[in-house]
Formats: C-alpha cells, structure tokens, sequence
C-alpha cells in the first residue's frame, strides 16, 4: 500500500510537471469593452487609474491660490486658518486652521491673536484649553488696543485661583467668546466668481 501510494504520487507530480512546461505564455490578451469593442493589449496591460478613484478635493485650485497669499500676507494667512476651521470653500481641517492662525498672529494680526487666545482660552475641538498659550495670545492683541481681549485676560486672571470659579466661567466664555466668534467673524477677502483670484482688501 505504501509502494502504491508513492507511485501514484509520483506519476500526479510528474503530470503536473508537464502540465506547468508546456502552458503556453502569450503577451497579449484580448480585451473587451462595451464603448470600444475588443483589442489586443499587452499582456500587463490595466484599466485601472488610481488617480479616479479618490476625488480631487480642491478641483477649483482655490487652496493653491490662497495658500500663496498666506506664505505673503498676514491677512491670507488669517483668512486661511479660517476657512479651515470653518471648512469654507476647501475641506475641513482643524490643526491645518490653528497652524495658520497662529502664522498670522505671530505677524502681528490682531483678529488671529484674539481667536486664538479665546480658543486656547477655552479649548478647541482636539486641542484642549492650555491657560499660558491663552494668556500669551490674549495679551498680544490687548497690546494692540483689542478691548475684548483685554477685559476676557482681566476676567480670567481674576478667576484664576477661584477653579470652580474658573470652570463656570470657561463655559460661558466657550459658548459666548470662542464658537460664536470664530463661526462669525467674517474673513478679510473674498473669492472672486471664478475662484482665479481671492481679493483681500
């Protein structure tokens, strides 16, 4: 029984071996398409465009005229960081909003340090409240003769050492200084109607 199973396995090798060195190698195939019929193509040949398959994000090319401005401008880069937080006219981004805020603020725009001090203030979506980073920005724009930013640090620099004190007001500040500013504040330029060029003022 034995003998006889090494035989026959031996003879199924031996077929397969024989199958697999004569298999035919083409190099074409034909293919078949309902709009253009059928043709010969070479035989590593793909229909397949990875480039179709995700949608362009920006197909009006409105972040790559906008981000030019902002690596100039103080004003595109607040406008910018706006539009990013906000998703308007490009997609969504929170971290991409707070890193062009924060480049427009630390060139000196009042607006961006006074957002950006109210949402450090009171935290933002991922990032949380950090008191130093609201105190810093909030400061910059009091500074510049910003008489909200001034009378919100004096508020919580009084409630500091009070932390329920503290937290009561955080919640009034998140509702009545950060999410209501930033989802109100109206950005600097505009688009113009075909997207070609963004006017700032």
């Amino acid at each position: 029984m034995h003998v006889k199973s090494w035989v026959l396995f031996s003879v199924i090798i031996g077929l397969l071996w024989g199958c697999e060195g004569s298999a035919p190698t083409y190099s074409t195939i034909r293919i078949c398409d309902a709009d253009r019929g059928c043709s010969d193509q070479p035989s590593n040949y793909t229909t397949f465009d990875p480039s179709t398959a995700i949608p362009d994000p920006d197909p009006d090319g409105r972040l790559q005229v906008l981000s030019a401005m902002a690596e100039q401008s103080s004003r595109a880069a607040f406008d910018l960081g706006l539009r990013y937080l906000r998703g308007d006219g490009i997609v969504r981004n929170s971290w991409n909003g707070l890193k062009w805020l924060r480049t427009a603020g630390d060139r000196g725009d009042i607006r961006a340090q006074s957002l950006l001090g109210r949402m450090y203030l009171t935290g933002f979506e991922e990032t949380g409240a950090d008191y130093n980073e609201a105190q810093r920005w909030l400061s910059m724009a009091a500074d510049q003769g910003d008489r909200k930013a001034t009378v919100l640090l004096e508020e919580a620099e009084s409630l500091r050492n009070d932390e329920d004190q503290f937290q009561t007001a955080l919640r009034r500040w998140r509702e009545a200084h950060t999410r209501v500013y930033w989802r109100t504040v109206r950005c600097y330029g505009e688009w113009r109607d075909d997207y070609t060029a963004y006017i700032l003022p």
